[in-house]
């Protein structure tokens, strides 16, 4: 499986994340107004770039990039937040759906709501990883800040972000979440945050 590294260090402030302007390449769905997935020079984890997805009160915001979902992988993002709406994570293959829910106060909740025992404080970077992912038993570990806090989570039965790695913000409220250095690798070499300039294949 060929590793994806992608820190957001291409184009400029307020560029559209689907500009794909770094050798990943995006997509992304705005219902309207003035929701928006773009470049955001204003908050990086590291380096100068992140991507920021905005809801501006009532229009879903989604970006995504596209990865089979298979097994024997893991996949770890950085992320931030403020504001009052709910935002996810989602990953799927078509029938198992990974779903992490952020909650507007901090809580994070995997397939449905089972409360995972993370918090994100708002304005706060956290790393997030899901790893030892098996689409055929429709489970994965989910780790928070370097450590593991769901061993053997189970996936949802739901067919949806089918081969996406992909991020929501798509009820109620306003918000903006921001992601920055999205690693996807073969499981289990997955510690290892890859110490590149930019974004693209390991």
């Amino acid at each position: 499986m060929p590793n994806i590294f992608e820190d957001f260090e291409w184009g400029n402030d307020g560029d559209n994340i689907d500009t794909s302007g770094g050798t990943v390449t995006w997509g992304k769905y705005i219902a309207g107004g003035t929701s928006s997935a773009k470049i955001d020079t204003g908050q990086a984890y590291r380096g100068t770039r992140s991507l920021e997805i905005y809801r501006d009160g009532v229009n879903v915001a989604s970006a995504w990039l596209t990865k089979t979902g298979e097994s024997g992988y893991s996949i770890k993002y950085r992320f931030r937040k403020t504001g009052t709406a709910y935002s996810f994570f989602r990953h799927g293959d078509g029938t198992n759906l990974i779903q992490l829910l952020h909650h507007p106060n901090g809580h994070i909740f995997y397939s449905g709501w089972n409360d995972s025992g993370g918090i994100v404080p708002d304005d706060t970077w956290v790393v997030i990883e899901l790893n030892n992912i098996n689409f055929t038993a429709a489970t994965f570990d989910l780790w928070f800040q370097g450590a593991k806090i769901v061993p053997s989570a189970a996936m949802l039965l739901y067919a949806s972000a089918i081969n996406r790695v992909q991020f929501d913000v798509d009820e109620e409220g306003t918000t903006s979440i921001w992601i920055d250095e999205i690693t996807v690798r073969n499981w289990p070499l997955s510690g290892l945050i890859p110490k590149l300039l930019g974004g693209g294949l390991l």
